[in-house]
């Protein structure tokens, strides 16, 4: 596979790109609700396993009026209610408020567990879950879940593991799938893996984590972690074939380029 963009990758870049977050509208199965999640890494939707709800928020139904062509100069072609200018998102009362939404119901978060979402563009479906553990840091209450790039995301799969020794297992947690999408030039690339009652597959975010003897998602040397390891596959990654028309482009090129696409096609807008 070749590698795009090698020539043209800045150094220093790294920083800027981080605050360019878009919000990525995530459609709920069945409903015509729609989840805000911000990000800076477009390619989360490449490398989702699931989608993280803030069990200390809560959760509203409201109104998104600012149209999306006048956030983003293009159309929107996520499903909206009523009028074009408006869509209908889930988040937390806390966003809502702070956009100063029209709210039109109060969610019960108990009952976002197991509901699937389509992601944006590879319409791969995933489930919203409850984390492990409780400091999760969201903007709209949500959060995309990587556990093959993200060691805290990582520790929580390990913990999410524990619960193949139930009795019981929730249909949703035997499904998951780890999707490793970023591989450093001069090495085979991560190959994605259908993950059934949590084996343990070879992960990037695994190797850093065990590189720095991180235990819990409490360690201090996880926003050290976090930072070294996006630095190297911001400057040095490459994605992998299962990133459609992506694949094969550095993570500093693609990365931007995807961010476009997504805000043009209407599946995002900025916070």
């Amino acid at each position: 596979m070749a590698i795009l963009g090698k020539s043209t990758i800045v150094k220093g870049k790294f920083e800027e790109d981080r605050s360019a977050k878009i919000a990525i509208l995530v459609p709920i199965e069945e409903k015509s609700w729609n989840i805000p999640i911000v990000t800076h890494r477009a390619e989360a939707i490449f490398g989702t396993s699931y989608i993280f709800f803030n069990p200390n928020e809560k959760y509203v139904i409201s109104l998104l009026k600012n149209s999306i062509e006048e956030i983003n100069e293009s159309k929107c072609k996520v499903e909206c209610e009523g009028k074009d200018n408006e869509i209908t998102i889930l988040s937390s009362r806390k966003f809502a408020e702070d956009r100063k939404l029209k709210i039109i119901e109060e969610v019960l978060s108990e009952s976002l567990v197991g509901v699937k979402c389509t992601l944006p563009i590879t319409s791969r479906k995933v489930p919203i879950i409850k984390p492990p553990v409780n400091q999760i840091e969201t903007v709209t209450g949500f959060a995309f879940s990587i556990p093959a790039h993200l060691p805290f995301d990582y520790i929580c799969y390990n913990m999410l593991k524990k619960e193949k020794d139930k009795k019981e297992i929730p249909e949703y947690l035997t499904k998951l799938q780890v999707y490793a999408i970023i591989y450093r030039e001069n090495t085979l690339p991560w190959q994605a893996q259908n993950i059934t009652h949590f084996p343990d597959p070879e992960l990037p975010a695994m190797m850093i984590v065990n590189a720095l003897k991180i235990k819990t998602t409490n360690s201090r040397r996880i926003k050290e972690a976090t930072e070294m390891m996006e630095k190297d596959e911001y400057y040095e990654g490459v994605l992998n074939d299962h990133c459609g028309e992506f694949s094969g482009q550095r993570v500093a090129i693609a990365r931007p380029a995807l961010r476009k696409k997504l805000l043009e096609s209407g599946y995002a807008f900025i916070p």
